[in-house]
């Protein structure tokens, strides 16, 4: 037996046939912990560079409610919903009148008109009704029309002026406050977005 496998019996008794090779354990643990070493000092460093290419993300919540119902715009289309809304109560409000009044010839009549005359009267009732109905719903389909109109235009106009304000301001996302459990006041952006949609709907106009 050479001095080789004499050393590897040494090392290895009982696992190595005559004529076989080997290593020392100390020389396999320093080569395992060198290449532990390199694979440390390689995640290190892949995690420092993706540390340093990665930028902190930048968060905004903003109250979308309080900026359509506060905002001047919305409050402009809110009194022309109301007025519009007061017109065809009005309108409503004069066949009600006309309603009554043929509903009282109609009572009184049962002693002192004819046959033929409370029957004219009773036709009158009957299509005053049928206006007043249809006139009723026509208002409020008119109205929910009108009103869906005058949110959709301001609900696009928010949206745009968002793309807007977070690219201007490097935001990674600005999310919806009413959708959230919880976030801190300090990225609640509902006040400085409210003052510039001001400003925004009053140079882009229209109806």
């Amino acid at each position: 037996m050479n001095a080789v496998t004499n050393h590897c019996v040494t090392a290895c008794p009982g696992m190595v046939p005559p004529g076989a090779r080997c290593w020392r354990s100390s020389n396999v643990r320093r080569n395992v912990i060198a290449l532990l070493g390199i694979i440390v000092i390689g995640g290190s460093l892949s995690g420092g560079l993706m540390a340093q290419t990665a930028p902190a993300a930048r968060l905004g919540v903003v109250d979308q409610d309080r900026i359509l119902n506060e905002s001047d715009e919305g409050k402009r289309l809110r009194t022309d919903l109301e007025k519009m809304r007061e017109g065809k109560a009005t309108q409503l409000e004069t066949i009600e009148g006309e309603l009554k009044d043929l509903q009282t010839q109609l009572l009184n009549a049962q002693l002192s008109l004819s046959n033929e005359k409370r029957a004219e009267i009773s036709r009158q009732l009957k299509r005053k009704r049928v206006e007043y109905e249809r006139l009723n719903d026509d208002a409020a389909e008119e109205f929910q029309e009108a009103a869906n109109r005058a949110q959709g235009r301001l609900v696009r106009m928010f949206r745009e002026l968002i793309k807007q304000y977070g690219a201007e301001k490097g935001y990674t996302a600005i999310f919806e406050a009413n959708t959230l459990y919880f976030a801190a006041d300090t990225i609640d952006i509902t006040n400085d977005l409210l003052t510039r949609f001001n400003a925004y709907t009053k140079n882009v106009g229209g109806p």
